[in-house]
């Protein structure tokens, strides 16, 4: 358990076996590696959402609670799950982006979009000088993060699912060596068993729902051999928002 102690659970001769496997595999808890951790500070950077944004939030959202409210004949409990979940979804896209949405009224380098202005002000004001991760869990986010970083001239690399071994290897060593690359923007395809110690600043750009998933995407940087004694986590929060729901 977290505390060290051994848990039975119908099992014997564990002590045996702990001899055993003790010249070849090496374990630690938690307690015992918590004064080698780097430390880490979390705050909440709260945006307005542009008034486009707001009248497409208020519609879907009111549209769930017509939803959830109705009591029509033949409409499943099921289906009724179904569209309130897809709602949600849409909800936290919005707040991210209209972009995730398909609304192309124009590029989405050009969409007024808070978050991603604010994050680009933390890149190039508070966090200057900082090797920052930035999540988010939309794969399709990515490059339009990535695209507005470029604008601004700052370098980075991107980590989502369905990479090949070889490019995923390639971008991780890029983040880690390279003094020109200053951003990996990655989703939860960066969960557990990834290191990144060059990191010196995490931005939580959306959230997830399983704040145990969060935790393990700040792990990758606040990491054993991260010479960085403070690590700044910084979540952006859309104002007023299902985003506010998502926090701790």
């Amino acid at each position: 358990d977290k505390r060290g102690e051994w848990i039975m659970y119908g099992a014997k001769n564990l002590d045996e076996l702990k001899l055993l496997i003790g010249p070849i595999m090496f374990t630690r808890t938690p307690e015992d590696v918590k004064d080698m951790m780097p430390k880490s500070t979390t705050s909440l950077e709260v945006v307005e959402l542009t008034e486009e944004q707001r009248a497409l939030y208020t519609s879907i959202r009111d549209k769930a609670i017509v939803l959830l409210k109705t009591k029509e004949e033949g409409k499943s409990k099921f289906l009724v799950i179904q569209g309130v979940l897809a709602a949600i979804t849409r909800l936290r896209q919005v707040c991210a982006g209209m972009c995730l949405l398909g609304v192309d009224y124009m590029a989405p380098t050009q969409e007024p979009n808070p978050k991603l202005d604010r994050l680009i002000e933390l890149m190039t004001n508070e966090m200057s000088n900082d090797k920052v991760l930035i999540f988010t869990q939309y794969a399709t986010m990515a490059p339009h993060i990535q695209e507005r970083l470029k604008m601004e001239g700052i370098e980075s690399v991107v980590l989502v699912g369905g990479m090949k071994s070889s490019n995923r290897i390639s971008v991780v060593d890029t983040f880690q060596t390279s003094k020109t690359c200053r951003t990996m923007i990655m989703t939860t395809a960066g969960g557990m068993g990834l290191n990144l110690q060059a990191g010196t600043a995490v931005i939580l750009y959306d959230l997830l729902w399983n704040p145990k998933m969060l935790d393990q995407i700040i792990a990758r940087v606040v990491r054993i051999g991260n010479e960085t004694m403070c690590i700044p986590v910084v979540m952006l929060i859309a104002k007023d928002t299902i985003d506010r729901k998502s926090t701790r």
